[in-house]
């Protein structure tokens, strides 16, 4: 995956700290006003951990599970669903779908695009859209399909496996980074999707933080009924409303709908390191979030838990204005989290201190050094930047030269030098025909030494001490300017 990571770090960063921006606002009582129960039509399971019903046997069993979902106030169930020429796949799907029909409830199927089923996949999109077609005709429960991570990415293991390179090697090789939609356009699927009945309806899921958002709404627009919208950076609120509504001008329009993904649980990029699932006060305030966005307007899924009590009370309550009142006020405890400096700069400087340890211990050292972890963070300097490496396909997103290099910056710490010194990270519009405008500086050289990738960054700045000051050429939109950063340590 791409390297996204606050400068210094010795490994990937907590979701906690990766993004933040600068600015923060209070919600008042009058904002419930936009509250109105109408607005959203459906509440979705999506991968249910605690009733995954397609890996029920008995369909009776399974139609149990899905009025308990609709007694909960679900109102749509997604699944998962395998190579669809096995026979196995096949019987378990129209099993589910026999348990759902005559309930109310609508079912939606999730395929799997590269970056998750990889070279295994089945991407016969003409015998997917048959099938499902199929599907429709017998099943009036089906209401359509996503394919995941659509404007997401996958890394190509291929190239890398001839050439003898480790998995450490892929993820700083930005040739070996392609888009699921780059797949899908070479695959072939407009093709297929020109055969999909009117009324099986097709939703990809689009991350706010994507690639090749343009060339999803190019190729795909007029034979999408929606999209399910998401956000990588689910642990931060504070732009939310901005970027969903950016969305809703690009996908929204001519009827179609939008459904916003909202994550009770960690997400893959983040169990394996041990972080937090979000809390209720991030989720009480994420949906707060959404559902005050004119965009979202068919619909919330919910992501794993979806007995969570935190989204149960919500669904319950979502007519009670004193209940509502309370959520509110969660946002604005949220907001004021993600933009509290110093909490940012505790929790980095603790996260960081475990990093180094860890890479000790990796590093079968025998004999710690004798200054603690917590002293040699204590006079590191640090920039307070979430970057990634450049790849052609976010250059091109940024309307800068496809073959340009360095670090794109996708946020910065409020406070930070980095802040201080007018560096600035992701910012999203929308063109007049509809297109994303995505925005954000690029970090082309430092000090005069060139940087292409996030390691060059890495490695110039650990030379760096508490008061230098350092020229950083940057690339911002396409104009070349620089900026003096004066280097302060990262604070306890």
């Amino acid at each position: 995956m791409l390297k996204l990571s606050l400068i210094p770090a010795a490994g990937q960063l907590t979701p906690s700290l990766m993004t933040t921006a600068t600015s923060f606002y209070s919600i008042n009582s009058s904002s419930l006003n936009s509250l109105l129960p109408s607005k959203v039509k459906n509440f979705g399971a999506w991968a249910s951990y605690q009733i995954p019903i397609e890996s029920m046997n008995e369909i009776q069993e399974q139609r149990a599970a899905i009025n308990t979902l609709l007694e909960q106030g679900y109102t749509e169930y997604y699944f998962p669903l395998g190579d669809f020429e096995l026979e196995s796949v096949r019987s378990t799907a129209d099993n589910l779908l026999t348990a759902a029909d005559g309930t109310g409830m609508k079912m939606i199927i999730i395929l799997l695009p590269p970056s998750e089923a990889g070279s295994g996949g089945n991407y016969d999109w003409e015998g997917w859209i048959d099938y499902l077609n199929s599907l429709k005709e017998k099943h009036p429960s089906l209401d359509g399909f996503v394919i995941d991570d659509f404007n997401w990415y996958e890394v190509e293991d291929d190239e890398n496996e001839e050439n003898g390179n480790s998995n450490d090697d892929k993820d700083d090789d930005n040739n070996n980074i392609r888009y699921n939609v780059n797949f899908m356009v070479e695959s072939d699927l407009l093709k297929a999707l020109e055969k999909k009945r009117n009324d099986l309806h097709f939703y990809p899921l689009i991350y706010i933080e994507g690639a090749k958002t343009n060339t999803v709404k190019r190729q795909y627009y007029n034979l999408t009924d929606g999209i399910v919208l998401a956000s990588v950076d689910f642990y931060n609120i504070t732009k939310l409303e901005h970027n969903i509504d950016v969305f809703g001008k690009v996908f929204g329009n001519d009827n179609k709908t939008i459904r916003y993904l909202i994550y009770t649980a960690p997400t893959s990029n983040y169990t394996s390191q041990g972080y937090y699932p979000p809390s209720d006060r991030l989720v009480l305030a994420t949906l707060h979030t959404v559902l005050r966005a004119n965009a979202v307007d068919e619909g919330i899924v919910i992501w794993r838990n979806t007995d969570s009590h935190a989204i149960t009370d919500y669904i319950s309550n979502r007519n009670n204005s004193k209940y509502l009142s309370s959520v509110s006020l969660m946002e604005e405890l949220q907001l004021k989290a993600e933009n509290d400096t110093e909490k940012l700069v505790r929790d980095f400087s603790s996260v960081l201190a475990e990093e180094e340890e860890d890479e000790k211990g990796k590093g079968g050292r025998e004999e710690e050094d004798e200054e603690t972890i917590s002293d040699n963070s204590v006079d590191r300097p640090w920039l307070g930047l979430s970057v990634t490496d450049l790849t052609p396909d976010l250059a091109e997103d940024r309307d800068i030269p496809i073959e340009s290099e360095g670090v794109a910056v996708q946020s910065v710490i409020p406070g930070s030098p980095a802040s201080k010194a007018g560096i600035e990270g992701i910012l999203l519009d929308v063109d007049k025909q509809g297109y994303l405008i995505t925005r954000g500086d690029v970090l082309i050289s430092m000090d005069g030494k060139d940087i292409e990738n996030t390691n060059d960054l890495q490695d110039i700045m650990e030379d760096k001490k508490v008061g230098d000051l350092i020229n950083i050429g940057i690339n911002r939109n396409s104009n070349s300017t620089n900026v003096t950063v004066s280097l302060e340590p990262l604070p306890n």
